[in-house]
């Protein structure tokens, strides 16, 4: 992706990764990964973190995930390394 391009824009990217965790299957088990790679100083945290005023794509992706389950019980797992 472009340097300049947009958190909203880097998300609908990834944004099928996010939707294969709350489609409605048998699976009782679903696990995904979103893996940020360059070289430092490219901006890997901020496109994974971003900010309070700019939220990046790990903070979206939990809470579309967390509004899907909300009204269901659910044990969900995330790790960040």
């Amino acid at each position: 992706l472009p340097s300049k391009t947009s958190q909203q824009e880097v998300y609908e990217t990834i944004k099928p990764v996010v939707d294969s965790l709350t489609e409605n299957d048998e699976s009782n088990e679903k696990k995904s990964l979103i893996f940020a790679y360059g070289s430092s100083g490219s901006g890997k945290t901020h496109t994974i973190v971003g900010s309070k005023e700019d939220p990046g794509i790990l903070p979206k992706a939990i809470a579309e995930i967390v509004e899907h389950y909300d009204k269901t019980i659910y044990a969900v797992k995330i790790s960040c390394i």
